[in-house]
């Protein structure tokens, strides 16, 4: 979906040290919380000191209880809405998403 709408797809990583091999190529991010026993928080953090935007998506009600995941302004949970994350996408790259019909 996210590459049918025109993004370049960098992953999906299945650990923190993979994924963080690549936030420099990345222009945002989309992050789940669990990466195989690992939260991708030292993402999150890679993503914020290089100031590129983000997204967490979480099916892990826990989740919220972090603190560092708690800061977070984007935030969808699973299962995921197509269009929800496709706007989500528009709104941090700050271009206007509309759907029709």
């Amino acid at each position: 979906v996210v590459s049918a709408a025109g993004y370049k797809v960098l992953g999906p990583y299945r650990s923190v040290l993979d994924a963080l091999h690549f936030v420099d190529e990345a222009d945002a991010g989309v992050l789940d919380i669990n990466l195989v026993g690992e939260t991708s928080e030292a993402v999150a953090l890679r993503l914020t000191e290089t100031r590129k935007p983000f997204i967490i998506v979480s099916s892990d009600a826990r989740a919220g209880t972090l603190t560092w995941a708690a800061r977070c302004q984007r935030w969808l949970t699973k299962p995921l809405d197509e269009l929800k994350l496709l706007a989500e996408l528009e709104i941090i790259k700050g271009r206007t998403f509309t759907t029709s019909g």
